[in-house]
């Protein structure tokens, strides 16, 4: 029987980051999985490799740095798992739209913070889309009181 230093159960995405993550440290890994790799939840789920940035509100609205930080860690584990397997991610844009006036500034400085907070990290710059660009974009979208929208990148793994 071996010895080792970690065991991770279950070969979906988060599974399989952790085993490789543990083995490139240099320690002796076991990655179990009771059916097939990547055939559970994680397979049929968004797959988003994300910074967490609906933390980001709670963390400027309450004021809890604990929070920033976990955003900040979030944006620095995405950035080491799509630097390690860029074969399995690639960026996507996310599109936030807009339907109150107020939520256009909002938005913008939550976006513009998410870039911020990535820093070197950042995946590509989050931009503003007029009602016309993303009604263009996104035509299904419900165009009564549709102000704009905020379109910022974050990652997606293919698992």
């Amino acid at each position: 029987g071996g010895h080792y230093d970690v065991v991770v159960v279950g070969g979906g995405a988060t599974g399989c980051g952790v085993a490789l993550d543990a083995a490139t440290r240099g320690l002796s890994t076991a990655l179990l999985e009771r059916g097939d790799f990547a055939r559970g939840t994680s397979s049929r789920s968004t797959k988003l490799v994300h910074g967490g940035i609906r933390y980001l509100e709670h963390a400027a609205l309450s004021l809890d740095p604990s929070q920033y930080l976990l955003v900040a860690e979030a944006l620095h584990e995405r950035a080491t798992l799509m630097a390690m397997a860029p074969h399995l991610t690639e960026t996507i844009p996310l599109m936030v739209p807009a339907y109150k006036w107020w939520q256009v500034p909002y938005y913008w400085a939550g976006v513009k913070a998410y870039d911020f907070i990535a820093g070197k990290r950042n995946l590509r710059s989050s931009y503003f889309l007029s009602a016309r660009d993303t009604l263009e974009r996104y035509p299904l979208l419900k165009q009564k009181g549709l102000w704009g929208s905020l379109v910022y990148h974050d990652g997606q793994m293919d698992d």
